[in-house]
């Protein structure tokens, strides 16, 4: 993309807005579909993106992929937008929910062959022991993204 002739991603579009207007509301996410439970500014996703790609950084190299095991919400946003921070290629799944799902979790891990998978800490012991079942491995990062905090925020 490109702005008065320089090249912009949109890393840099999401950090000179979160600069610009950090509390502007980014996303609304509706728990139940009508009622506003979980959101986030500008400020407060580029504040945790920024913590998420730091953490990355000590994990894994540009160019690298990261499977995100999140449901739909605030948290995959946050984990997606790291990645992009980080340089990493984000590789969207939604975390086994059972024997029966697990199976095309499977296949985007053989596929993607990531380094690191993302989740949150309520999905991540249920993610380990089902992937773990069905690659009979545990060689992969585990990173619980809303555990992570501001300890890793970067640039």
């Amino acid at each position: 993309m490109s702005l008065s002739g320089k090249e912009v991603s949109l890393v840099h579009m999401l950090r000179r807005r979160a600069e610009s207007g950090p509390s502007a509301p980014f996303l609304k996410f509706l728990q139940d579909g009508e009622r506003h439970d979980i959101g986030l500014t500008l400020g407060e996703l580029d504040r945790r993106a920024r913590g998420i790609a730091g953490c990355l950084r000590t994990h894994v190299s540009p160019g690298e992929r990261a499977v995100l095991m999140f449901s739909a919400g605030a948290e995959f946003v946050a984990a997606f937008f790291g990645c992009l921070y980080a340089g990493v290629v984000a590789v969207p799944a939604f975390p086994p929910r059972n024997r029966r799902t697990a199976p095309r979790v499977h296949a985007i891990l053989r596929d993607a062959e990531p380094r690191v998978c993302l989740t949150d800490m309520l999905s991540s012991e249920r993610c380990r022991e089902l992937v773990s079942e069905m690659t009979g491995s545990e060689a992969r990062i585990w990173i619980e993204t809303d555990m992570i905090g501001d300890r890793f925020e970067s640039e």
